[in-house]
């Protein structure tokens, strides 16, 4: 998989990379229009140095080998102007706008803890060709319509554009299985979060067995199995249209469906029985003969029977390719995609210790990474008062793989209440407080936790 080649200006002297190559690896270096354009070193010792060779407006290229690994510096000598193509076994170098980006490669078999009943297609199509599974050999039928091929902010052609009435399968026996243990996930690309109509995102399922995942149209992401939403919906409002996200599912027989948004995780719910539904195939971009279809691109897509992926593991794909869809900004600087969200939700509340009765409202929350704030607000009714230990749980507005770390306080001035909150379990947390009174009272406050 080859770069394109993007010419950009660097000031005279700076270094454009360092990094360290494991292994073999070949570079190609195209210098265009200049002369002693780039100085290259590896361990240390100049390999390339621009003032030995002589460059015109047409390209010529410098070649670099090693079999060892090697630390690689590029540094721009005495011309502000070049463009690099590299050709490379293990690592990819771009310029784009005002910024060098090393982008890793497209999934491999070796991104995954192993490669037993593994399925990866790069959705790396230039026409309305059937889609290659490059481990299991199990390759995605153009069912419907025509694809289109995408070119990502590096110049390659990497992902499929599906236009509502475009859709895959596969009607291998091999995915009739997919009922237990299994995860599955891609990149997405939606121009509305909120869409005029549902979207099935990918599916094996009929109109009353299987499974699907869904965008709906009011901006929440749904699992369905056996034709029953299973927990609760999760926002995807929050998200900028038009902009690369990565989706991931982990489901577990008889356990947890775990779906992570861009590396971390928004959902989590106990697991149903699925039922196969005997005669509908695996479908990306709609689901039973193809209802509900997508709009939007699609990448980078998996899917892993009798494996249900870690956070870890899903953390590391996510990572693997989040460079490919970077966006550039409107100084042209590279913008990797990144999880900040905000949203209201209306938490769950659970009278544990002398509450009477309690009355939850809508409350503000934001993340950044894996850090969220929220701003809290609940009344209470204590059962006594004079004080008396008080605890009120709740539900967190995104789920946990664990017990969060988590600090935060609630307090009423009225009657001088205040009380500490901390992390329950992977879903819940609580407020625990003196009751000075048995009067209906306000507490309000605001809490951070860290997902894990």
């Amino acid at each position: 998989m080859a770069n394109a080649s993007r010419q950009s200006e660097f000031d005279t002297g700076q270094t454009l990379l360092e990094t360290t190559l494991e292994g073999e690896f070949d570079y190609i270096y195209n210098c265009i229009n200049g002369t002693n354009a780039i100085d290259i070193s590896i361990n240390g010792d100049l390999e390339v140095k621009g003032g030995d060779i002589t460059l015109t407006n047409a390209a010529t290229a410098i070649a670099v080998k090693d079999n060892t690994d090697a630390a690689l510096s590029i540094k721009v000598s005495t011309t502000e102007y070049f463009a690099v193509d590299t050709t490379n076994g293990s690592e990819q170098v771009n310029i784009v706008g005002n910024a060098i980006i090393k982008s890793d490669q497209q999934l491999t078999s070796a991104d995954f803890p192993n490669s037993t009943t593994l399925y990866v297609w790069n959705m790396a199509s230039t026409s309305s060709e059937s889609q290659t599974d490059i481990v299991g050999s199990k390759a995605l039928a153009v069912a419907a319509g025509a694809l289109t091929a995408g070119n990502d902010v590096l110049g390659n052609s990497k992902y499929c554009a599906f236009d509502g009435s475009t859709y895959l399968n596969s009607a291998d026996a091999v995915f009739d299985t997919l009922t237990g243990t299994f995860s599955c996930g891609g990149w997405i690309f939606s121009a509305d979060w909120t869409p005029a109509g549902n979207m099935a995102l990918l599916s094996k399922a009929s109109g009353t067995e299987g499974w699907r995942l869904t965008l709906q149209t009011d901006g929440t992401v749904i699992w369905v199995e056996n034709n029953a939403q299973v927990g609760n919906a999760f926002m995807v409002t929050h998200l900028t249209a038009s902009t690369w996200h990565h989706f991931a599912v982990s489901r577990t027989n008889a356990g947890n469906v775990v779906i992570y948004l861009d590396g971390e995780v928004v959902y989590r719910a106990a697991a149903t029985t699925i039922t196969d539904p005997a005669g509908n195939n695996l479908e990306i971009a709609a689901f039973a003969g193809g209802s509900a279809k997508f709009t939007g691109r699609v990448d980078e897509l998996f899917i892993h029977n009798a494996t249900a992926l870690t956070a870890d593991q899903v953390r590391k794909l996510y990572a693997r390719s989040a460079k490919k869809f970077a966006i550039l900004d409107a100084n042209s600087a590279v913008v990797v995609p990144q999880n900040v969200s905000s949203g209201v939700y209306t938490p769950t509340l659970t009278n544990t210790t002398n509450i009477a009765a309690s009355t939850a409202y809508a409350c503000t929350w934001s993340r950044v990474g894996n850090v969220v704030t929220v701003g809290f607000k609940a009344d209470v009714d204590p059962v006594a008062a004079s004080p008396t230990a008080s605890q009120l749980n709740f539900t967190l507005p995104i789920a946990c793989s664990t017990t969060p770390v988590m600090r935060g306080s609630a307090n009423c001035g009225t009657a001088n209440q205040t009380g500490n909150m901390q992390g329950l379990s992977a879903t819940t947390a609580y407020l625990e407080f003196q009751a000075q009174t048995t009067a209906n009272v306000a507490m309000a406050g605001t809490f951070q936790y860290i997902i894990n």
